[in-house]
């Protein structure tokens, strides 16, 4: 007579026949009527039922209720609906979100290393805050010892395992022991926000009682709209000097170890004194050229290094280390192309027209001292005689405005002297 086996809700199970075994139904033998040597699947069951299958992978053909002991985790699970083993007293891991979870069930995330829980709609994340990816952030409170080694609770401001700042209710220094101090740098801890070293709080602040301990009464402006006056001595007490504009174009400074003190010119550009006559009209007392590098005294076009308008009086010795020039009767102009005939004295030729090629007389028995000033933009081009040279080439050209080139001859080939 076969054996008709029921769960426990009423439902059969299987119908067992005489003299049969069965092992694919549940995780146990179910042993039929009349079946021989039955007494070590019997005592087989028993085991597995004391140990709850204890074992690495859940067993087979598991029954809705059943335990498992999984003996890697060591944890009991617990087989549900779905025939699907969950952890029975603690959260399910798994590095995915499980597809069966019930209200209430815990889930640490083994990829993220977070702990959620489920709600019965969506999945809450319970802590932290972060996930292993994107290291430690937020605002954590957190324990901490002063240098009398005395706890002080704060809140750390972390982004990606990096503190930025700690808020405390409280002012101390930290103890040098303290991750605060060897790995953030933070030495004290003030009543409220304290940034960590090189961190900036990015923003519009309304208002100050003080910046870096001195009073906003003490401060000067920095506002372009609103005038600012200093009613005391302005000193700088270090050699950086100070600079006026927009783009720091003037500067004074000390430069050296001789106290040397200068002015410096940033970006290329002009530089002009202005003074004032009695009547109150302006003259440019100096002048200097960021292009051409000429300095004008009295003189806003320089020609020369410098260059001079109106008469000089020297209270003392002129010396000259080199040659001195009458160029008032000797200075031309040109706006083509041509072959210079000067063989002596000095001649001054205002180059004022592009493309222009000088071609050289022969530097053989030529004393002369010859200077070509390009006036405009384009191409100036001194060429020599066939068989001589200028400065070792055949020719020699510039395209910069307001460049002067002066060639003197060594009796064989020309030189440029500047």
């Amino acid at each position: 007579m076969s054996y008709t086996l029921r769960l426990t809700n009423g439902k059969i199970l299987l119908t067992l026949a005489d003299q049969q075994k069965d092992n694919l139904s549940t995780s146990l033998t179910l042993i039929g009527k009349n079946v021989n040597a039955y007494g070590s699947d019997l005592n087989d069951n028993f085991v597995r039922l004391l140990e709850n299958f204890s074992y690495s992978s859940p067993p087979t053909s598991p029954l809705v209720g059943q335990l498992w002991f999984h003996s890697v985790e060591q944890r009991m699970y617990v087989c549900n609906n779905s025939l699907q083993f969950k952890p029975v007293g603690g959260p399910i891991l798994s590095p995915v979100m499980p597809a069966d979870l019930v209200t209430g069930d815990f889930w640490i995330d083994t990829t993220k290393t977070q702990l959620n829980y489920y709600d019965g709609a969506n999945l809450v994340t319970v802590g932290p805050g972060y996930d292993s990816t994107q290291g430690k952030s937020g605002v954590i409170v957190e324990t901490i010892q002063d240098q009398s080694a005395n706890t002080q609770i704060v809140s750390g401001i972390y982004s990606n395992n990096e503190l930025l700042g700690v808020i405390s209710n409280t002012a101390f220094a930290v103890n040098t022991y303290s991750s605060y101090f060897t790995q953030s740098g933070i030495t004290n801890i003030f009543d409220g926000i304290t940034a960590a070293p090189g961190i900036k709080f990015y923003g519009t602040a309304t208002s100050t009682d003080s910046f870096q301990n001195i009073q906003s009464s003490q401060l000067i402006l920095n506002s372009v709209s609103t005038p600012q006056v200093l009613q005391s001595q302005l000193n700088v007490f270090n050699d950086s000097g100070i600079t006026v504009g927009l783009q720091e174009d003037l500067a004074v400074y000390v430069a050296g170890a001789n106290r040397v003190v200068t002015m410096a010119l940033a970006d290329q550009q002009d530089f002009t004194l202005i003074g004032q006559t009695a009547t109150n009209a302006t003259v440019n007392v100096l002048y200097y050229s960021s292009s051409t590098g000429a300095l004008g005294i009295f003189n806003t076009t320089p020609s020369y290094p410098v260059d001079i308008t109106g008469n000089v009086r020297i209270s003392g010795n002129l010396i000259i280390n080199g040659s001195l020039y009458d160029i008032s009767s000797n200075v031309v102009t040109t706006s083509t192309s041509y072959t210079e005939t000067a063989t002596a004295g000095q001649k001054i030729v205002i180059v004022n027209g592009s493309p222009v090629t000088v071609t050289l007389p022969t530097a053989v028995g030529n004393t002369a001292y010859l200077t070509y000033k390009f006036a405009v933009t384009g191409t100036m081009t001194i060429s020599a005689q066939f068989g001589q040279t200028i400065d070792g080439l055949v020719s020699t050209s510039t395209s910069i405005r307001y460049t002067a080139i002066t060639i003197v001859s060594d009796g064989a080939n020309w030189w440029k002297i500047s």
